[in-house]
């Protein structure tokens, strides 16, 4: 932390932190270690320094220190037990012999056979679960989990009855060993285009590490639902994770949120743990920052805690091996990394070995950069204002531009936003530039150039169509739609002139928002255009007219309740006959509902440029396919993904199986019909024709036979005559694994652990349950489904 009144070393402003401002701290971000560059909530700082204690502890007074904070902040709790329970039955040798294991196992030496053979046996622990060890993998109930653990760690804990006694090893066991996060880009993605917008959100590894863990707990630990041998939530959770794979921005948090919004039933069964309640209220980051690594790490078979040094590198810090350090640790992992849990974590690795932060070393120049700067920042006192490290530029008609350095479109080193109302807030990112950097080039003298750019921003649009369509779309800050001519006199006649002028050689016509009649006849006679063209550009003129002003209404009722402050300051200009906007004023208003952490949910950023890969599903390879945008329903529908196909299709398998003999299926034969029953409403929309091909082997299986005299236009009735095949079972295994090797996701469970065992044809109807009355036809879209 700064000391009171320190100054920045570059700029002589306030310092905040390490010797710098915001502002220059912001620009010097690049120089630093970038593992150990991202910036922390202060909340999320002070609780963490409190948990640690002073930096003056030890390292076994700092976990005990932790240890203490942990529990009464209740981070470990959805381990714990009854305090006199031992979660640990039965022993497969002595405690010495356990912590001989531990010791070989930590330095690396070769286990005999027998010591193998001691871990291969095993713990019988509570709840009726069979815990071994396979080399670095655990072995639940016969089932290897799919992550390394840390084997001596856990050997010594297990034979440890006084850290053992109350706490549930089963828990963190698998909490640990089912965590998969996908690997960095493969050699042949680094030299994909524009690399550096294939950077992963910095909330996917945590969410990788919780759906994981859902797969597993819905496979293994969660009771399925009547008529079901595997919980769907497992098919949901592996859709959710290969669908946020590679997408980042603010599509990310859409996409997870869509999906908690659409899960299956049965993820309240996990309540207990704490980070699935972060994941169900998860929000978009409020502030940038880079994707850490994965903050626990094995290591000779031990787990440590990833940590920052004093030179600001990296080090491995051995966990001790007690229970509620683990829970706490293994309770902030998998949380999301935004989130203040996920801060805390990390503002307790940033300061567990050093909690100063050293000045920065500002090579000469970047140092000039800034300097230059502060130079064109201060010689437009009028028209650019500072606010920790965000730069208010104000053009010459009067729009409110905000700058800050981020990542922005084509590899831009900054952001800029333009802000269309100041309370309630709403911006608009925008991009001025081609998209070549010089990466040589300081930072400082390119935000530099940004500023001016900005400042005359009537002459940048001429070169620039995004900023131009910007300024001829929205009318400068605090004015209404459409200026009358008062409005209009409080607008620097001359750079008004000046953008009508350059404005009228292109197509782009007049601004929106101002009153362009007499202008708009005055250039077509000025043309001199024939009576015939006269006549179509009347027409136009009335077109666009019409769908303007129906536009603005619509925007003005949306609207309605909410009243702009900056628009307050421009009718008080008007009434007192102001010839210029008050700009202090608003600049006042800009400042009182300024944030360093806010977002904007209305503007889908810069990203959403990039949405063959930011926005994860490529919709026009959907609509290619299927003839609908995807888009159409969220993720997480049971509709879509592989719940389709672990859910919707034994529903339709279920369905066909109940209907007695004589019943009738209607089959349609074309792409986008649903399928129809005799005595149950369930319908589902057939999307291409591997579904028809699929669905008529269900039928072959079953017995049911196709009628030639019953062919109806693009349907086809299918009448139940047989019973099923001897063998039905095994067809069903081959088909769907067929199927499967086509369209699932690789390393998924057999869909036909989700299809029931045929029965025998019931001789009366039967009673349908609910789930087969359903209408899932691709024509409805419930709210949330689930």
């Amino acid at each position: 932390m700064a000391n009171k009144g320190a100054k920045c070393q570059t700029c002589e402003s306030k310092a905040s932190k390490g010797g710098l401002c915001a502002l220059c701290d912001s620009m010097t971000k690049q120089s630093k270690n970038k593992k150990w560059g991202k910036d922390i909530h202060p909340e999320a700082l002070e609780k963490a320094l409190e948990f640690i204690g002073g930096g003056d502890k030890s390292s076994k007074k700092r976990w005990e220190c932790f240890q203490s904070s942990a529990q009464d902040a209740k981070l470990a709790d959805w381990a714990k037990l009854d305090e006199n329970i031992d979660p640990v039955l039965t022993f497969p040798c002595s405690a010495k012999k356990g912590l001989q294991i531990c010791y070989d196992l930590e330095n690396g030496a070769r286990l005999t056979s027998e010591d193998r053979s001691i871990l291969h046996q095993g713990f019988t622990m509570i709840d009726d679960v069979h815990l071994s060890f396979l080399s670095s993998k655990a072995i639940i109930n016969g089932r290897e989990l799919p992550n390394d653990v840390p084997v001596a760690s856990l050997v010594r804990m297990l034979f440890d009855k006084k850290e053992r006694i109350g706490w549930d090893i089963n828990k963190m066991i698998i909490s640990l060993g089912s965590t998969q996060i996908s690997t960095e880009l493969t050699p042949r993605d680094r030299f994909h285009f524009r690399r550096r917008q294939r950077r992963r959100h910095v909330d996917r590894d945590s969410l990788m590490a919780t759906l994981s863990w859902i797969e597993w707990m819905a496979e293994e630990n969660i009771s399925p639902p009547e008529n079901y041998r595997i919980h769907p939530l497992s098919a949901w959770a592996r859709d959710l994770r290969t669908n946020v794979t590679n997408i980042g921005g603010p599509i990310f948090h859409e996409t997870v949120n869509a999906a908690f919004l659409n899960h299956p039933s049965g993820l309240s069964e996990l309540a207990d743990y704490p980070w699935i309640e972060h994941w169900q209220e998860y929000r978009c980051p409020s502030t940038y920052n880079i994707p850490s690594k994965w903050p626990l790490k094995i290591f000779g078979m031990n787990l440590r805690l990833l940590v920052r040094t004093k030179s600001n590198g990296t080090r491995l810090a051995i966990i001790p091996d007690k229970p509620a350090i683990w829970a706490s640790l293994i309770s902030l992992s998998f949380s999301p990394s935004s989130s203040l849990n996920g801060h805390l974590l990390y503002a307790i690795q940033y300061n567990w070995t050093h909690q100063q932060d050293a000045l920065v070393k500002i090579e000469p120049p970047l140092r000039r950069s800034i300097q230059l700067l502060n130079e064109v920042i201060s010689g437009s006192p009028s028209q650019v204002f500072i606010e920790q490290d965000t730069i208010l530029v104000i053009g010459r008609l009067g729009h409110f531009y905000e700058v800050k350095v981020g990542e922005g479109a084509h590899g831009a080193p900054y952001i800029i936003r333009h802000i269309k109302s100041l309370n309630p807030r709403k911006t608009q990112s925008i991009c001025i530039h081609s998209g070549r950097f010089h990466s040589n080039m300081p930072l400082g003298d390119i935000i530099a150039s940004v500023v001016l750019s900005l400042i005359d921003d009537v002459t940048t649009s001429e070169k620039v169509d995004s900023l131009r369509s910007e300024l001829i779309d929205n009318q400068p800050l605090g004015f209404p739609e459409l200026l009358s001519p008062e409005y209009t006199e409080l607008i620097n006649k001359e750079s008004l002139d000046d953008f009508t002028t350059s404005i009228s050689r292109t197509a782009s016509g007049f601004p929106k928002w101002l009153s362009r009649g007499e202008k708009e006849w005055a250039r077509i006679e000025e043309q001199g255009f024939a009576a015939e063209e006269r006549v179509r550009q009347q027409f136009n003129f009335i077109m666009r007219r019409n769908r303007y002003f129906v536009e603005l209404g619509e925007q003005a009722q949306k609207d309605s309740a909410k009243t702009d402050k900056a628009r307050d300051v421009i009718n008080n200009d008007l009434e007192q006959g102001n010839k210029t906007p008050s700009i202090e004023k608003m600049v006042k208003v800009w400042k009182d509902n300024f944030s360093p952490h806010q977002e904007n949910p209305s503007s889908q950023g810069l990203f959403a440029q990039y949405w063959n890969q930011f926005r994860g599903r490529r919709d026009w390879m959907y609509l290619r396919n299927y003839g609908r945008p995807e888009q159409e329903y969220p993720i997480g529908d049971v509709r879509n993904g592989e719940r389709r196909y672990c859910e919707v299709m034994p529903r339709i398998w279920e369905a066909l199986m109940l209907h007695p003999i004589g019943s009738q299926v209607v089959l349609p034969t074309v792409v986008g019909k649903e399928i129809s029953f005799q005595y149950c409403q369930l319908k589902v929309t057939l999307r291409d024709n591997r579904e028809i091909n699929l669905l008529k082997r269900f039928l072959s299986i079953l017995g049911y036979h196709e009628d030639d005299g019953d062919q109806l236009e693009r349907s086809q009735i299918y009448y139940r005559r047989d019973h099923p095949s001897p063998r039905n079972r095994r067809m069903l295994t081959q088909t769907l694994s067929n199927f499967q090797r086509l369209l699932g996701a690789r390393g998924a469970p057999p869909w036909w652990w989700h299809f029931a065992d045929v029965i025998e044809p019931p001789c009366e109807i039967p009673e349908f349950r609910w789930q087969l009355e359903e209408d899932l036809s691709d024509e409805l879209r419930p709210i949330n489904w689930t």
